[in-house]
């Protein structure tokens, strides 16, 4: 009894002794393991140290060579900066010592003022001297840059002008090409340019002239003299949509500005006294009024001559002269209607302003066709005077009139053979005639409008 006893009570002790044990070794192993994974971990961690450390000495070393290149650009940039500026400060001073200043004018337009005109040579000095004058003091206001140099171009129809100043009393022909000259003569730089008979010739070059200076860089100003004309509206507006609007002032010449140059609301630049402020009449204007309304044709070109002897054209003349002068016109007309007062077996002159002095006998003017045709007046109830001669003041006038008159030969396309023909060969206006296509022109033949 006591023997199993002894056995049965020794078991439970092993069996706790060896749960310890095997607990022991379960913390021992997995202790193991943890410091397995520890020494893992570490060496890896110590290899990507080693890694990083290599990165890191790689980015060292190419910041160091990012450094010395921006160090580079920046001497670059510094030698760059201290070039543009040289360049900027030589084209600012070249731009100063070439600075311009450009008047582009439309001389059928900008028509200098009557008292310049008839001054001739010295005229033109004066004109010249007062735009010139007038321009500066302009841009002085404008912060104008030292040394600013002034073009003045003006841009004319020299033929088609000096007819319109002319027959309009302004100036005489002589007078005009004297003024020319004069104007151009007071300065290198200032210049006429004759554009010929060719319609808008002037302002198709004018056009170009304005394009071409206006976005020149050493151009300060352009004084465009061109406001009246809505013809120049576009040419301004894409200048001033360009971004060219601060060069561009406006050269007022009549009182009224062109409808649409006024809407761009560009600068004005207004000179008193130096243009004409209205418009011309550039129409034919006869001095006085004359029997033919329309020419008379010579022998066999659609009529046959007429007997003109001395003594019947004096006894018709006398006759007409005693029968006018108890109806004398009262006042004068124009071709809008008839005469009023007037008699109404006097034929009555179209398309011309009838201009009747009250101190002179109309009857006693003397006959265009009588004293100016080799044929002589054809007209037997002409009432005008075929026995006086003509004053020398009366003879120009009638030469002027007859320039208005188409020649009968060239009118009816045959060639003229007088040896000296005082009548129009071509009508004033040329090409510009606005009658001629609504066949209301006098000047009918083939060559009168070329």
């Amino acid at each position: 009894m006591s023997f199993n006893d002894t056995t049965s009570g020794s078991a439970p002790k092993t069996n706790a002794h060896d749960e310890i044990v095997l607990r022991w070794r379960e913390a021992s192993k997995e202790q193991d393991q943890i410091l397995s994974d520890v020494l893992a971990r570490n060496l890896e961690l110590e290899a990507r140290v080693k890694e990083l450390e290599y990165v890191n000495w790689r980015l060292r070393d190419q910041l160091k060579d990012y450094k010395t290149e921006l160090k580079v650009q920046e001497e670059k940039k510094l030698a760059l900066r201290t070039q543009f500026e040289t360049i900027k400060s030589e084209n600012d001073s070249f731009k100063n010592e070439n600075s311009l200043a450009v008047c582009l004018l439309d001389g059928d337009g900008c028509i200098f003022e009557q008292d310049y005109l008839r001054d001739g040579q010295e005229g033109g000095i004066r004109a010249a001297a007062e735009l010139s004058s007038q321009v500066m003091r302009y841009m002085r206001q404008s912060q104008m840059p030292p040394g600013t140099k002034v073009i003045t171009m003006v841009f004319l129809a020299k033929s088609g002008l000096e007819s319109v100043l002319h027959r309009n009393g302004i100036c005489t022909p002589d007078e005009f090409t004297n003024f020319l000259n004069g104007f151009v003569g007071a300065h290198q730089l200032f210049s006429i340019v004759d554009v010929g008979m060719g319609k808008e010739a002037a302002d198709h070059k004018l056009r170009e002239y304005l394009d071409m200076f206006t976005r020149m860089p050493q151009t300060f100003k352009v004084f465009f003299g061109g406001a009246h004309d809505n013809g120049y509206h576009g040419s301004l507006a894409s200048l001033q949509t360009l971004g060219y609007k601060e060069k561009l002032v406006l050269l007022q010449s009549y009182t009224q500005t062109a409808r649409e140059i006024g809407t761009l609301r560009l600068p004005t630049l207004e000179i008193p006294g130096l243009f004409m402020a209205n418009k011309l009449d550039t129409r034919p204007v006869l001095k006085r009024a004359h029997a033919h309304s329309e020419p008379v044709l010579p022998y066999g070109i659609n009529q046959p001559l007429q007997s003109s002897s001395s003594s019947q054209r004096k006894r018709s003349n006398s006759q007409s002269k005693a029968a006018k002068k108890k109806a004398k016109p009262q006042a004068a007309m124009t071709s809008a209607g008839p005469i009023m007062g007037a008699d109404p077996t006097i034929p009555q002159v179209h398309n011309a302003e009838i201009l009747v002095e009250e101190e002179l006998d109309e009857y006693q003017l003397p006959c265009m066709y009588q004293h100016l045709s080799d044929l002589g007046c054809q007209s037997m109830q002409c009432p005008f005077d075929h026995d006086n001669e003509p004053t020398p003041k009366q003879y120009e006038d009638l030469k002027d009139m007859a320039s208005a008159t188409p020649c009968r030969f060239i009118n009816a396309n045959i060639p003229c053979t007088l040896k000296v023909c005082h009548f129009g060969h071509e009508c004033p206006r040329g090409p510009r005639c606005t009658l001629y296509g609504q066949n209301l022109c006098k000047f009918v033949g083939n060559s009168m409008h070329d």
